[in-house]
């Protein structure tokens, strides 16, 4: 399933099953020459850039610390959107360990609308 079909915004925090929050975003380039390490992958680079975000999601009573990070060679630009793909795999990571209280959650929410659960 595509992850577009996946995840949805809602109209507020009140009306989500899931509420993402980005709590810090970071870029930076690294020049590896000075570093001196350099993986394999990245021998032929002068400089490395990076793409970093955190957040926290909570459904429910669940709650976790999640990241996003694009780390490439300058020449290669890395890219926030990858970080943030990278950020959307972490959260459907979580959706899925964490199904029982989404699914909680979800059926709180529509009785509280007055809707019934399916």
């Amino acid at each position: 399933m595509r992850r577009r079909r996946w995840f949805q915004l809602a109209d507020s925090a009140e009306t989500a099953e899931i509420t993402l929050r980005i709590t810090h975003y970071r870029q930076a380039k690294l020049n590896l020459s000075v570093r001196g390490n350099l993986s394999r992958s990245m021998y032929a680079c002068w400089a490395t850039g990076y793409h970093y975000v955190d957040a926290v999601a909570l459904a429910g009573d669940a709650r976790a610390a999640l990241s996003g990070l694009d780390h490439r060679c300058v020449e290669e630009r890395p890219s926030l959107r990858s970080a943030a793909g990278h950020l959307a795999e972490e959260l459907e990571r979580f959706v899925k360990d964490n199904y029982g209280p989404v699914s909680r959650a979800r059926a709180q929410t529509k009785r509280e609308r007055g809707a019934t659960p399916r």
